[in-house]
């Protein structure tokens, strides 16, 4: 299964409010929901973190220090089985 990312135009998860509320509820800001596997990190392990730790994984998410794989390598980087 492809993961695609968590933030930009295909999640529409523009800011940091946008991720933490996704995280916390699974609701993306267009009102769609997660699925697949990233339905199933929100209903078993991001709804039940603190305040503190969705701030602190959506700010380090958010940030500019996150090296992502280059369009080319997407595929092969982010195949899980």
């Amino acid at each position: 299964e492809i993961m695609p990312s968590l933030v930009g135009s295909e999640m529409c998860i523009r800011d940091r409010d946008d991720l933490i509320y996704a995280m916390r509820t699974g609701v993306k800001p267009d009102g769609d929901v997660f699925g697949g596997s990233m339905g199933e990190v929100v209903s078993d392990a991001t709804r039940f973190w603190s305040d503190q730790d969705l701030d602190a994984i959506a700010t380090y998410i958010m940030s500019d220090n996150i090296m992502y794989p280059a369009a080319s390598e997407k595929e092969d980087a982010l195949v899980y089985d």
